[in-house]
């Protein structure tokens, strides 16, 4: 009921939002040029190969609200470009294709007040029956779209490729790409040695982060839809595709990169898990000069961050500021690495530096305390200590099930210590609490393990502490 109310839900805001659809039929020919004009605009756009003898009928989409528009040379492109600026081109009737003359179907929506992945999985549910969601396109952004044909072809997966696809899962975060990061560079370099070449395949916003960490592959973004797995999978593009998974989805104990390593078909992975290389860059002179200066001034210095913009991942501000004041008030330079509305007490500000920049300077700290977020896996992976402040989300997620349970651990993987409130609100650890344990910490009292923290640490509690409301 929980799954169909929010669905539900979900349903009603995009009808509230519903932005401008066009088809557009265009011969073969012109079906990457029509792509790419639309992909500069929008990034909802459904292909549709039709072959001989298919149609789309016009009232039908008419009825789903799409404006068409037949396109047959390179100066029809022009009316793509008006209806862009808000004009409404004349209506026109869908062509369908002769026996000779197969067509793309492009269905597309403009729209920047709905959450992308709804827009696409409404529009894809506007392709008519008759048509099958039968691989992928690509644009000139590198950027795969759905393909739907009216008919299958018969072929092997993958023939004549031997290209393998490593699926990020769409719930892929940076943190989630930092961790995986040494794992990728592994498995492609293995597979590079073979004569296999690699795609990275994930969402778009985590593409040029993955782009500038991993070498010898290629790193595509795909539409934002779960719809997109089965797409690539029917892709006769690779002869192999791997998803790295962020689901509970076996009744075993899991620490998530024990996942990924057995997606990837390498049980040496983990064996061979480095901290540091490709998935941290060195910091830049400015920034390890500037952290000299402050040494001179502070006893240790601290990187900080109490939000990430998720109601489900934050600290209060009060906490923080707070907290803040403690770290001034002790010596210990307090540096905040995500911006924040209201200033905090600090030795200097990297909060407003690109998100690359400042993941580089987590090397140059001595410790870094924050919500679970991006900065604690970097600093696990620079082997340094890391406070994790949880709230609704804990070290762990269990799924229980009649017959079986599961575990999975998100916990940054080194030099780790947790703090979880029993509530599941973050604001019942007070800074008080969170200071004593960071100075215990830097004491050298609070001994943090070195080697990498695996699930049955985190079910036997190693370095958790459960904090009372």
């Amino acid at each position: 009921m929980d799954l169909f109310s929010a669905k539900l839900k979900q349903n009603r805001l995009y009808a509230r939002n519903k932005g401008r659809r066009l088809f557009i039929a265009a011969p073969l020919p012109m079906g990457s040029d029509v792509l790419n004009r639309l992909a500069g605009q929008t990034r909802s756009i459904v292909a549709i190969h039709m072959a001989s003898g298919a149609s789309i009928d016009a009232g039908y989409l008419a009825e789903q609200g799409f404006h068409t528009v037949c396109v047959g040379d390179g100066a029809s492109l022009a009316v793509l470009d008006s209806w862009f600026a808000g004009a409404e081109p004349e209506q026109q009737a869908p062509a369908s294709p002769s026996a000779h003359e197969p067509l793309w179907g492009f269905l597309a929506e403009l729209n920047d007040k709905a959450e992308a992945f709804l827009v696409n999985d409404m529009l894809i549910q506007c392709v008519p029956r008759h048509f099958l969601l039968n691989g992928v396109v690509k644009g000139d952004a590198s950027l795969y779209f759905p393909l739907f044909t009216d008919v299958l072809p018969r072929r092997p997966l993958g023939k004549g490729s031997r290209t393998t696809a490593i699926v990020a899962d769409w719930f892929f975060g940076y943190g989630d790409s930092l961790m995986a990061i040494p794992l990728l560079q592994d498995s492609i370099d293995r597979r590079r040695s073979r004569g296999e070449p690699v795609h990275v395949l994930a969402r778009e916003k985590t593409v040029p982060f993955l782009r500038k960490r991993l070498n010898h592959c290629s790193v595509l973004g795909f539409m934002d839809s779960y719809h997109m797995y089965e797409a690539i999978t029917k892709s006769d593009r690779y002869v192999d595709v791997i998803l790295l998974s962020l689901r509970l989805t076996a009744p075993k104990l899991h620490h998530v990169v024990e996942l990924w390593a057995q997606a990837l078909g390498d049980p040496q992975l983990l064996n061979r898990y480095a901290r540091t290389g490709t998935a941290v860059s060195p910091a830049d002179s400015l920034l390890a000069e500037e952290a000299v200066r402050l040494r001179q001034q502070y006893k240790a210095l601290i990187g900080f961050q109490h939000h990430t913009g998720e109601a489900a991942r934050c600290w209060p501000q009060r906490h923080a500021e707070h907290f803040a004041q403690h770290c001034m008030e002790a010596g210990i330079g307090l540096i905040p690495l995500s911006p924040t509305a209201h200033p905090l007490p600090c030795a200097t500000d990297w909060s407003r530096l690109p998100l690359d920049r400042a993941l580089s300077a987590v090397p140059l700290l001595d410790a870094v305390v924050g919500i679970d977020s991006v900065f604690g896996h970097a600093a696990a992976l620079a082997g340094i200590p890391n406070l994790t402040i949880w709230g609704k989300n804990v070290p762990h997620l269990q799924k229980n099930s009649p017959s079986s349970f599961s575990f999975l651990s998100f916990r940054p993987l080194y030099m780790n210590y947790s703090m979880v409130p029993e509530s599941n609100r973050s604001e019942d650890i007070t800074p008080d609490h969170v200071f004593q344990r960071l100075i215990e910490m830097l004491d050298g009292h609070l001994p943090l393990k070195q080697s990498r923290i695996t699930i049955e640490d985190t079910l036997n509690g190693f370095h958790i502490e459960w904090v009372k409301s």
